[in-house]
């Protein structure tokens, strides 16, 4: 998890500049709004996924279990979990095979770069 944690912190920021690189100083604002609030749901989204096959899976689980056989219990948790992770994994993998659908061509005309006004310096005092 932490070496997760360090490659996504380590991807959000080129990630950001590759968004924002075709956006006019103008639209910055509400490109901004829109990333954050996409990145914030679909984080949301994926805890509350993974939430729900990690208590479906505890209770199919651990159904049937007498109260007292902790071992049982804890080895359900512990395949509840290995399930929730299987899911997550299965889940990243689709996420990866439909980026390979994604072509630099379908977004070409998008990506035109147009030249930043120029800034006279002098006027500014500098």
């Amino acid at each position: 998890m932490f070496v997760r944690g360090m490659c996504m912190a380590c991807s959000f920021v080129p990630l950001q500049t590759a968004t924002y690189s075709t956006i006019s100083p103008a639209d910055t604002g509400r490109a901004t709004a829109i990333f954050s609030t996409q990145r914030q749901v679909g984080a949301a989204l994926g805890v509350a996924v993974l939430g729900t096959i990690l208590a479906s899976l505890t209770t199919n689980k651990a159904a049937g279990m007498s109260p007292a056989d902790s071992v049982g219990a804890a080895s359900a948790a512990l395949r509840a979990f290995r399930g929730t992770f299987l899911a997550a994994a299965v889940l990243g993998m689709l996420a990866a095979i439909a980026a390979l659908f994604i072509h630099d061509s379908d977004a070409a005309e998008t990506m035109t770069h147009e030249p930043a006004p120029a800034v006279d310096l002098e006027a500014i005092g500098g």
